[in-house]
């Protein structure tokens, strides 16, 4: 009888595990989508989402919806600022409903609160300290997390260098991407995050004038990415 219930809850989290990867493999797919479409497409998948991760506990759902609207927010940044903060503040309101995060959780909420800033500059120093809070809080949990690595990495990037903001760049990137070739291996979700590395570590060093060190990023990011646009914008920038 134990090993039969083993068995079926085995199966239920590798079939819970296949929806999860699946709908970031959507998500993912909408993104190469042209512009003009992306929207529509992730905000027909928020309704999904409930069905798909059918198999899928509360908090992964919760995560999952959040993410959706956080990269509805991206869209929507460079042309309305106030749309984009909206969808930023349902990511976090989502996110906020569980009880007990985990350390996705936690550093979805700080990447989230850090990229605040960008539509409520004038908060942006205690918007800084809160995503700081919930990146330290999901490194309790898991020091191992690429995505926490990688927040910290974009914070101190576009900290003002006269608060200490650019000393601690290369490491944490560095160390993100060490662990999400580590994370490869097991092949679960979420795995979003790694090309926003490259393309950091390649920006930091262009503004750095280590202009070797930033074309080698962006060749390794292209090479694995080679749809990427940020990625492709960059490169010609570098050339």
């Amino acid at each position: 009888m134990m090993l039969t219930l083993c068995v079926l809850l085995i199966a239920i989290g590798t079939k819970a595990q296949k929806q999860v990867v699946s709908i970031e493999g959507e998500i993912e797919s909408i993104l190469l989508k042209p512009q003009m479409e992306r929207v529509s497409k992730l905000n027909e998948l928020l309704a999904r989402i409930p069905t798909q991760l059918k198999d899928v506990n509360a908090t992964t759902k919760n995560y999952w919806v959040s993410y959706t609207h956080y990269k509805i927010g991206l869209y929507h940044l460079a042309s309305d600022k106030e749309q984009a903060n909206k969808s930023f503040e349902k990511a976090l309101k989502t996110l906020q409903a569980i009880e007990e995060p985990n350390s996705e959780n936690l550093a979805l909420e700080g990447t989230i609160t850090s990229t605040q800033i960008s539509v409520q500059s004038d908060k942006a120093w205690s918007l800084s300290q809160k995503a700081s809070k919930k990146f330290q809080q999901s490194l309790e949990l898991n020091a191992k997390n690429p995505r926490t690595h990688l927040g910290l990495g974009k914070s101190d990037f576009y900290k003002p260098s006269e608060y200490g903001g650019g000393e601690k760049v290369d490491a944490h990137l560095k160390k993100a991407l060490q662990y999400y070739k580590e994370e490869e291996l097991n092949k679960k979700a979420p795995s979003w995050g790694k090309d926003e590395v490259y393309y950091f570590l390649s920006a930091f060093y262009s503004r750095e004038q280590s202009f070797r060190d930033a074309k080698f990023y962006n060749s390794l990011g292209l090479k694995e990415f080679p749809k990427n646009e940020l990625l492709l914008a960059q490169k010609e920038q570098l050339n």
